[in-house]
């Protein structure tokens, strides 16, 4: 308990060491998000996760509309699309169209005509379409035109600014070029218009831009060097153009901005002018260039307007990714770009933006943290996602009302990962807080709750007064209750208690309400009265503390009222304690509980009682299960011996009670279950009045010839199928009232009441003729089968089963397989061996006339007493002793020798225990019988064995099997020998040499010890051979590393002759005969003494 208490002082955590917690995780938040702003530009993942979040905010802001001139947009756009071509001819478009088209929008009043086209190679139509196509520009006056600054030389036309109306279209005022260098698109040549058509043109301007890793346009580039000269963008020579200002008024700012006359353009340090979209393609007045070349547009559409002339048509490859669209054409970017400037809507960073993201990016990790150290953690989340929020609608709000970009990514991504992270610890010290005081609350109530979890028992706590009975979670399961919430008082259940102490209806109180009635007369507590008898019911709610009435609804009506008995006993003072067993249901199955409780008095009535519900379930059902195992054979299921001898003994006392009686009474013993009698009407009824009737009880038995082939040509399993499918079809008869079992290894029994007659031979017959399916195969298997009636003067099972045994001899003996009654003439040649079978069972019965002699065998080189060997002694109260090969061959042949030899294996385990409490760390051999390995299941007397022996080794308890019995069925041998040698078992080889051992075999058994067999000690001073023999096993028991036992040693000579040969461990005559208990436990001791 101390040590408990001191655990949570060693692992406390100190609060200046959380403080330091949440700092360092703000400044790696800090630190982390400052690389990430530092290093946007050159990070394509970070330059497009801002990129993005500026389109997903112009979405949001929504589309916005074009300037308008005389109500109508001032800028529209004639597209080269897919119809023109197919219209006009394939691409490049003949520059006379052109020159067509702008003659007729000169006369339609076009305000100024914008090529987004590269006119760098001459016409594909001759020089006559340059020229016609020059002049029509040098007629109308206003007409821009586009050329491109590629980043690779090998796409320019030329390489070079000399002289010419490019040169002329240069900045002449530009100042900062020395921040040129941050300008990310470097030209290395230039893409512009041939001589003709330059020198036409009013302006040029280049339409030169570079998108993000995510394809995405996001800006324009105003300013670019080229060949010492820094050339505008076409966007920019428009508006300039369009606001009828000087070029020589036009200075370009590098890095801070272009001014266009009293216009400042913002551009940021990359030099960049940010394009604020308006919407999808489309948001200008588009039309066809065929359909206006061909008047199919009305021309005042185009009067007073701009417009801007370029392909989208399929092979120009001039699209780009948009907010609002993924492919809007480049000459809509132009005509966005031109808008901006016009009515100066474009978007800028504002040269205070940076410094306040990066004073954001320091501050809100050290706000997030602070508020999560100091508030609860939903609150923290609340107010840091109004943080959140409050700094996103900032940015979208300077976004809509002032055109200005200050992302706010990275200062989200800083309150993330701080507040996160910061989270994160605190769950930490939170959960090791919340540790610290489980511990402390586990310390000081550790031994209640190591009581209560130790016993594995539901609590109960009744407020006597209040009639509300608290019950723990456990309790609650047992019961079969939903789990509790907080408890509420109910109300106690309606009692109306009359003048002479019975209920209204006139019958005693517990006829209804038995414990209120209960209570009231054992200890004068009254119910309070109650205006609605809902309150009756048997179930409380969840969330209310139920009476203890409403449990003891829970059991059926004779157990309720048994226990209230009980109760009110107690609580009267009778009984010092409750306590019940009771019944119940819960799903549907049984549930046994043990009720245990003690009462509280204050004066002379009780007013609190508490106590414990036991689940004694497994108990039971692990009774029951043990009952019906203990009864049935557990490979068909069907009635075992004993279950068996028990119904025909009850069917023949039942019986003769009806004779004696001379009243009829019911048969309860019919098949495997109780079954009320009855009789068929075809069958003769019994004579009440005649005494000393003999019962109709007859019984066949059947038996499976040839069984021990099955089992060694198909194995165990081969075997138990046979057994199974002869039981499933012997079944079939319970119907009938007669009662099947397995009484042996191949062995089954019949048992039926009727006269004397062979028609349930003979049914049984039928059943097993069909062949039974083994392995893949089906094979007809010889049963021989046999019966016996009481009618033939047979009072008792046994005589009947004797019977039977008799007849089945028989039959095995008669070829053509037919039923054999028994015929008593036989009787006489059973009669001493019936004497030796109903001896052994009183024997076992009475559990005192066998008796174990044990024989100690002994190191042969120093006579240290190593151990003993168990032998089987008969002392019969009226014929004496008898020997051993007087009984144990019949018993062998009977089958007794199963339960003589089962009780030779735990007597032995009961004396080796003793001997150990002693000191003696010998061993103890047992010998096993060969019918033990088939009919028996030795490897769970095994496990009992083991179990019994507690803390004595399993080593030193040895089970012993003859050469003979081994070499029997050595497959099946092995693996039962391995399974007990794997429960630390020792093994051992008796009579060894006598057999027909395979070494082949021999080396997979898994003994440690081979016995001589006394026959060859005996022959030892006869000649070279014995010796040899015994020389023999000594180097195979060497070989195999195993201890050379002999066994029947008589003199001095036999045990010098045996030591010189290699034999360790000697046993015979010469050293102890076979000694009693008490005899042995002298010689143990002696041993001990030294």
């Amino acid at each position: 308990m101390a040590e408990a208490r001191q655990q949570p002082t060693r692992s406390a955590i100190k609060p200046g060491l959380a403080g330091i917690g949440y700092l360092s995780l703000a400044l790696l938040a800090i630190l982390i998000t400052f690389l990430g702003w530092g290093l946007r530009e050159h990070i394509p993942l970070l330059q497009n996760l801002e990129g993005q979040v500026l389109d997903a905010q112009i979405r949001a802001r929504g589309p916005l509309a074009p300037a308008e001139a005389g109500g109508e947009p001032a800028i529209a756009l004639l597209l080269i699309d897919d119809p023109s071509i197919r219209e006009i001819g394939s691409l490049p478009i003949d520059r006379r169209i052109l020159a067509q088209v702008v003659d007729r929008l000169q006369a339609d009043g076009a305000a100024t005509i914008i090529f987004d086209m590269l006119f760098s190679e001459p016409s594909a139509h001759g020089e006559a379409a340059d020229q016609a196509f020059a002049a029509a520009m040098a007629r109308a006056q206003n007409v821009l035109l586009a050329y491109a600054l590629p980043d690779e030389a090998a796409q320019a036309s030329s390489s070079g600014l000399t002289s010419g109306p490019l040169l002329d279209s240069a900045y002449l005022r530009y100042r900062n070029q020395d921040q040129g260098a941050l300008i990310e698109l470097a030209p290395n040549g230039v893409l512009a218009p041939i001589p003709a058509l330059a020198e036409a043109a009013q302006a040029l301007g280049h339409v030169s831009a570079l998108t993000t890793t995510d394809g995405a346009l996001r800006y324009d580039l105003p300013a670019l060097p080229f060949d010492g000269e820094w050339l505008p963008s076409l966007a920019i020579v428009s508006a300039a153009q369009l606001s009828g200002t000087p070029w020589n008024r036009v200075e370009a700012r590098i890095a801070d901005r272009i001014e266009i006359g009293a216009t400042q353009v913002p551009i940021d340090a990359h030099s960049r002018q940010w394009v604020n979209y308006y919407g999808p393609a489309a948001t200008f007045p588009t039309y066809s260039l065929a359909d206006y070349a061909f008047g199919r547009i009305d021309p005042a559409r185009f009067k007073g307007r701009i417009v801007l002339i370029g392909g989208t048509a399929l092979g120009t490859n001039d699209r780009n990714l948009s907010p609002f669209d993924p492919l809007l054409p480049g000459v809509e970017r132009v005509a966005t770009v031109l808008d901006n400037l016009m009515t100066e809507r474009w978007l800028e960073r504002p040269i205070w933006g940076a410094p306040i993201v990066l004073l954001l990016i320091l501050l809100l990790p050290l706000v997030a943290v602070a508020l999560v150290a100091k508030l609860s953690p939903v609150r923290a989340i609340l107010i840091l996602a109004l943080i959140g929020l409050a700094i996103i609608g900032l940015s979208q709000l300077l976004l809509v009302q002032q055109q200005q970009i200050v992302s706010m990514v990275f200062p989200l991504v800083a309150l993330t990962l701080a507040g996160g992270s910061g989270l994160t610890w605190r769950a930490r010290l939170d959960t090791h807080s919340r540790r610290q005081a489980e511990q402390a609350l586990r310390a000081s109530e550790q031994r209640y709750a190591l009581a209560a979890t130790g016993a594995n028992d539901g609590l109960w706590d009744w407020d006597i007064p209040n009639d509300a009975v608290y019950l723990s979670a456990r309790a609650r399961d047992l019961l079969g209750l939903a789990a509790e919430a907080e408890p509420e008082r109910t109300p106690r259940l309606e009692h109306k208690q009359q003048p002479n102490g019975k209920q209204p209806n006139g019958k005693a109180g517990a006829a209804h309400q038995p414990t209120e009635s209960m209570l009231g007369q054992a200890s004068g507590l009254q119910a309070p009265q109650q205006a609605s008898p809902t309150a009756t019911s048997d179930c409380a709610p969840a969330n209310r503390a139920p009476s203890i009435g409403q449990l003891f609804g829970l059991l059926d009506q004779v157990e309720r009222a048994e226990s209230e008995q009980e109760l009110a006993a107690h609580l009267s003072g009778q009984t010092g304690q409750f306590n019940r067993l009771v019944a119940l249901e819960r799903g549907g199955e049984p549930r046994w509980l043990l009720i245990r409780g003690v009462a509280v008095r204050e004066g002379d009535q009780p007013v609190r009682m508490a106590g414990s519900l036991t689940d004694l379930t497994e108990q039971k059902r692990l009774e029951r299960q043990v009952a019906f195992d203990a009864l049935h054979d557990r490979l068909t299921g069907l009635a075992n011996r004993e279950l068996f001898t028990d119904r025909v003994n009850q069917w023949l006392s039942s019986a003769q009670r009806f004779v004696r009686t001379d009243q009829p009474q019911p048969d309860h013993i019919q098949a495997d279950q109780p079954q009320p009698d009855h009789t068929q009407p075809d069958q003769p009824q019994p004579d009440h009045t005649q005494l000393n009737q003999v019962p109709d009880i007859g019984l066949v038995l059947l038996d499976i010839d040839g069984f021990r082939a099955i089992n060694e040509d198909h194995g165990q399993l081969g075997g138990n199928a046979v057994l199974t499918q002869l039981a499933s079809r012997l079944a079939k008869l319970k119907a009938d009232g007669i009662l099947v079992s397995r009484l042996g290894a191949d062995q089954f029994a019949l048992a039926f009441r009727g006269p004397d007659t062979l028609s349930l031979a003979e049914r049984a017959q039928q059943l097993v003729a069909d062949p039974f399916q083994l392995d893949a195969d089906q094979k007809s298997i010889p049963i021989s089968i046999s019966q016996a009636h009481s009618a033939q003067g047979l009072s008792s099972t046994d005589e009947l089963l004797a019977a039977a045994t008799l007849a089945l001899t028989k039959a095995r003996q008669t070829p053509t397989g037919q039923p054999q009654r028994y015929d008593p003439a036989m009787q006489q040649l059973e009669t001493s061996r019936r004497w030796l079978a109903d001896n052994i069972d009183r024997a076992l019965a009475d559990g005192n006339q066998f008796q174990l002699h044990y024989q100690p065998f002994v190191a042969l080189a120093d006579r240290r007493l190593l151990g003993f060997e168990a032998l089987i002694r008969w002392q019969h109260p009226e014929r004496g002793q008898i020997m051993p090969g007087e009984f144990i061959p019949f018993a062998e042949e009977s089958g007794q020798i199963n339960a003589i030899g089962q009780w030779a294996l735990f007597e032995a385990v009961r004396q080796l225990v003793a001997w150990d409490q002693l000191g003696f760390k010998g061993e103890l051999a047992v010998n096993l019988s060969g019918r033990q390995f088939t009919e028996t299941d030795l490897l769970a007397d095994a496990a009992k064995i083991i179990q019994q022996l507690g803390p004595v080794a399993p080593g030193r308890y040895k089970l012993e099997v003859t050469e003979s019995m081994a070499m029997d069925n050595p497959q099946q041998t092995t693996e039962i020998l391995k399974a007990l040698a794997n429960l630390g078992l020792k093994i051992s080889i008796d009579d060894f040499g006598t057999g027909y051992s395979s070494l082949a075999y021999l080396h997979r058994f898994p003994f440690h010890t081979l016995k001589i067999d006394r026959s060859f000690v005996m022959r030892l001073d006869a000649g070279r051979e014995p010796r040899e023999i015994v020389k023999t096993i000594v180097g195979l028991g060497v070989a195999l590393d195993k201890q050379v036992l002999a066994e029947g040693i008589e003199d001095e000579q036999q045990a010098s002759t045996l030591r010189d040969l290699g034999v360790q461990v000697g046993q015979g005559w010469l050293f102890a005969r076979a000694l009693p208990a008490a005899e042995a436990t002298v010689l143990v001791q002696n041993a001990l003494r030294g």
